[in-house]
């Protein structure tokens, strides 16, 4: 019998009255379950439904090993995570696949697949993170571990859809397939590749992403561990570390399979590859080391959730700067609706560009892409409509992560780039510092300060002119004697000086 069968049949033995009770009996104040991906256990790789010649556009399917920890600090039954099958008082499994590239001479981290989410339906009692308390079934114990095979994890018939979950509570209807007012029903799952991770060729095949890196993902959400619950009961931000990322490699086969590489980063979302990866060799490949030029932020607002903001600026060598930046929602409901990066007044934006993730398999959710624009002093991307003109428009979902780049011709400084958040509420954005591009450089001095408008022959009225507007801005250039600071009355004496001798 397979591990995964064993695994089932023992879900009526280890259901018990006694550990319901106690969990239901917990008192605000006594602790909190903490859910983690304590690992990322292997792939199950599906390959794809599509036939004839293949093109960029076939979509091959995913799923992900998980094994999940309970590593609240108290061992008592109040900190056990609920776990019951055929409710709605169980763990939900979230899956991702990232990919890290070289994009025009800068590095960028994408989001290329997601999956619906595995529904959870009992919890062994391995002790992968922690001694195990030995509570299992119905409850993840304090200290317990508990595998889900990739298998299992990408089984169609278990896999609900991620628009019935309320991250920020961690409620959702049950069962997902006939959820109840107010939610649609999921479509049956496609051959192959419903309701899976789905990633498309073009993203996938090594021959097309050369020296590219992958990485998987995994977030458990749970009503026992979420923002809301953790906020009621003095313990926020417990919820933020309930996503962990492995590296892969992909396998140039006919299901480019994923295999694992590496060790898994517990408590770290993906985007923190960005970081933790992205350090490159002098020809300009992956070396799989540290780049500290990332930058990452969090976002937090008690009882909605966590973003993350992260950036980096690549020097083009050409007067130019690649500025990139991603966006990962973790916990929060609210999601993004834009997001603004500062642009002083004459720096040149060019090469503007945005990256999401396409949502699948019945989603309710548009997946068009963002809007871009320039002006008012900043790079703005949006929502293709607003929360009340369509909340199934395309926004930034939790357990999702967007791009959004350019080029600018100045060097970077430090600035406040702004998240706006898609549901109505309070507040209305967020601000992360990260780099951005400074103000333009002031122009050079005039090399004959007499000949102030540079025109050439003797020094004249119109270069008295020229002189006295920047004087009177209190330009550098106007500082005729070298004295430093703003210029003043002995710059005035020095110009004329020179001015009425003809020369510099």
């Amino acid at each position: 019998m397979s591990k995964d069968l064993k695994k089932l049949g023992r879900v009526a033995a280890m259901v018990t009255a006694s550990a319901l009770a106690s969990a239901a009996l917990a008192q605000p104040g006594s602790g909190d379950p903490d859910v983690i991906v304590g690992d990322l256990i292997g792939y199950s790789n599906y390959g794809t439904n599509s036939t004839g010649t293949p093109n960029d556009n076939w979509i091959y399917a995913y799923a992900i090993g998980t094994t999940s920890c309970n590593v609240a600090p108290v061992n008592n039954s109040v900190n056990d995570l609920l776990w019951v099958a055929s409710t709605n008082r169980h763990p939900v499994i979230g899956q991702n696949v990232y990919r890290l590239s070289v994009k025009n001479g800068a590095t960028r981290l994408e989001m290329i697949g997601q999956g619906w989410l595995k529904h959870g339906f009992t919890a062994l009692t391995q002790s992968l993170c922690n001694t195990c308390s030995g509570r299992g079934g119905s409850v993840l114990g304090v200290g317990c571990s508990d595998p889900y095979s990739s298998g299992l994890n990408g089984s169609q018939s278990n896999l609900g859809p991620r628009n019935h979950i309320n991250v920020t509570t961690g409620f959702f209807p049950y069962p997902f397939t006939n959820p109840g007012a107010g939610y649609s029903a999921p479509p049956a799952a496609t051959a192959v590749i419903g309701r899976r991770v789905q990633i498309k060729r073009v993203d996938i095949n090594p021959a097309q992403n050369p020296n590219s890196l992958y990485f998987s993902e995994s977030q458990y959400v749970a009503q026992d561990d979420s923002a809301e619950r953790t906020k009621s009961r003095g313990n926020y931000p417990a919820s933020t570390n309930n996503a962990s990322y492995r590296r892969a490699t992909v396998t140039n086969n006919a299901t480019f399979s994923l295999n694992n590489a590496d060790s898994t980063r517990r408590t770290s979302p993906a985007i923190f590859a960005w970081r933790d990866y992205g350090g490159r060799a002098a020809n300009g490949n992956f070396n799989l080391t540290v780049d500290n030029e990332v930058e990452l932020v969090p976002l937090d607002f008690e009882g909605d959730g966590r973003f993350w903001v992260a950036g980096r600026v690549t020097d083009l060598g050409n007067g130019t700067w690649r500025y990139e930046y991603a966006v990962e929602n973790l916990t929060s409901t609210r999601s993004g609706g834009g997001f603004k990066v500062p642009v002083p007044a004459g720096v040149s934006v060019t090469n503007i560009g945005f990256h999401d993730v396409d949502y699948h398999s019945g989603e309710p959710f548009d997946n068009t892409d963002w809007a871009s624009s320039v002006g008012g002093g900043f790079v703005t991307w949006s929502s293709p409509q607003t929360f009340a003109q369509n909340p199934n428009s395309n926004a930034l979902r939790w357990s999702t992560m967007y791009n959004f780049y350019f080029d600018a011709n100045t060097a970077p400084v430090a600035e406040d780039v702004e998240l706006i958040l898609f549901k109505p509420g309070t507040p209305g954005s967020m601000f992360a510092t990260v780099k951005a591009p400074g103000e333009l450089p002031p122009p050079p001095c005039p090399p004959c300060i007499a000949d102030y408008n540079e025109s050439g022959g003797t020094p004249d009225d119109a270069d008295v002119a020229e002189f006295f507007a920047a004087w009177n801005n209190g330009e550098p250039c106007a500082d005729a004697n070298g004295s430093g600071g703003t210029p003043d009355d002995a710059d005035v004496t020095e110009f004329f000086t020179l001015w009425n001798n003809g020369g510099c």
